[in-house]
Order: structure tokens, then sequence, then C-alpha cells
């Protein structure tokens, strides 16, 4: 039986993204499905809104993550050319 590691502030994070990024989604399907103009203006207005959001809270878990591996001195993997045939 496993157990279950509660999730660090770095998953939180990602996973709050994650779930914005849904409702945005469903905002903006929503306009598609019914082309009215309240749908409309709700997914332009809010659901770019809540999609901003889901992107800065990403972004913002991509540095806190980058800023962990510099302080505990580890250097992130070094992204090199691939090999040639």
């Amino acid at each position: 039986m496993t157990e279950k590691r509660p999730a660090s502030p770095l998953e939180k994070r990602v996973r709050r993204a994650c779930y914005l990024a849904l409702v945005a989604l469903a905002l903006i399907a929503w306009s598609q499905l019914h082309p009215d103009p309240l749908p409309v203006i709700v997914s332009m207005s809010v659901g770019q809104v809540i999609g901003t959001l889901s992107l800065l809270l990403f972004i913002h878990a991509i540095v806190a993550d980058l800023r962990a591996m510099l302080s505990r001195g580890k250097a992130p993997p070094p992204s090199q050319p691939p090999p040639s045939a």
C-alpha cells in the first residue's frame, strides 16, 4: 500500500493553475456553443482574465522552482544540441 505524501506548495500552485485554465476553457467553449452576445462577452472578458491568471500562476511556479534549485546549489539541467549523425 502506498502512502500519500502531502502536496508541496509548488504542486498546489500548478494544480490551481490547471484548474483555472480548465475554467477559462469551459467559458470559451460556452461562447462557441452559444454564440449569443452574453456568452461571447463573458468569455472574452472573464475567461481571458482567468486564463491569464492561470498562466501567471504557472510562470510563478516555474520561477519559484528555479529559485529553489539555484539556492540548493543545483543548476537546472543544461540543454544540449542533439548529437549529429
